[in-house]
């Protein structure tokens, strides 16, 4: 027998101490390799081994893989493209077809516009020698609208002078031309509108203007007294005479008001007037006078003409 631990080669026989001997030589580690330039760690020599021991291995992996993804894309993509020609192209023509037609939005603006002012009756009435008053009861029926009118009156075919007034959201105000000479006693008379403008209350500053609006237009009038002239009377003029009260918690600059006559139900006629001031909880005498001849009255109804949207209407705090 050959003898590899011979040099040379000889059929000798190897004692189990030299085999053990032999065994027991250390062998090579690359992983104790140490570069002395260090460029070339052991840690990457390992790497370099374990990738060139893989190499095959890795490439099929890699192909695979390109193989697996490329099915799946076509498969999804075949999906896709049977899908729209036998159901998406059938849509798209209906989607163009109903793009070629523009929605009617009226009816949505109509729901969410300003409802148009309405005008509950219109009549003349006599408010001194001569001279006529054209009154109309006007209600703006929206509850988040103010409306500011220009308006002006028809009196049997001819014009007035334009004029402005508010109206506040759900409340009816008296629009009026006063004292209007007509030459003679006239016909009939026309509220002509002009034109509205229109403001929107937010609903995230003021929740419910009905509410709000009452809180800051609560005038009591008491103590009414009404006195025709003639008779013992030395009075030359009608006399309304009453005690209103700002029973608010707000005070008032400038207030102006409309004193609304009524004989029973019927209005027949009106008196503007202006305070001073109107201060919170403070009560006012006021005397006023009408020459409207066989004038009679038996209710009266103030209309207060302030705009409490505007703070310009407030009496400015004390410093």
């Amino acid at each position: 027998m050959m003898n590899i631990y011979s040099p040379q080669g000889q059929n000798e026989e190897v004692s189990p101490e030299q085999r053990r001997a032999t065994e027991d030589k250390p062998r090579a580690n690359y992983q104790r390799y140490v570069d002395p330039t260090g460029e070339f760690s052991s840690q990457e020599l390992a790497a370099s081994f374990w990738y060139v021991r893989h190499k095959a291995l890795l490439r099929r992996i890699f192909i695979a893989s390109l193989i697996i993804t490329s099915f799946i894309l076509w498969g999804t993509s075949l999906w896709a493209w049977g899908e729209y020609a036998f159901y998406g192209y059938e849509s798209d023509i209906t989607l163009f077809a109903q793009m070629s037609h523009f929605p009617d939005y009226t009816a949505l603006a109509v729901h969410f516009a300003a409802q148009p002012l309405q005008i509950v009756d219109t009549q003349i009435v006599q408010s001194s020698s001569g001279k006529y008053d054209s009154l109309s009861d006007v209600t703006n029926p929206n509850t988040r609208f103010l409306a500011q009118a220009t308006f002006h009156y028809s009196i049997d075919g001819q014009p007035t002078d334009q004029q402005t007034a508010f109206i506040l959201p759900t409340q009816t105000n008296i629009l009026g031309a006063l004292g209007v000479d007509t030459g003679g006693i006239p016909g009939n008379a026309t509220l002509m509108i002009d034109s509205v403008h229109w403001t929107r209350l937010s609903s995230h500053t003021i929740a419910n203007p009905q509410a709000w609006q009452d809180d800051r237009l609560n005038f009591v009038l008491t103590n009414l007294l009404f006195a025709a002239p003639g008779g013992a009377s030395s009075l030359t003029a009608n006399l309304i005479s009453f005690d209103l009260t700002n029973d608010t918690s707000y005070s008032y600059d400038t207030p102006q008001f409309l004193l609304g006559l009524y004989d029973q139900q019927a209005l027949v006629g009106v008196i503007p007037f202006q305070l001073p001031s109107f201060a919170s909880a403070q009560t006012q005498h006021l005397d006023l006078r009408s020459f409207a001849p066989n004038l009679n009255v038996t209710t009266v109804q103030v209309f207060p003409q302030i705009n409490v949207y505007d703070q310009d209407s407030y009496s400015p705090l004390p410093n």
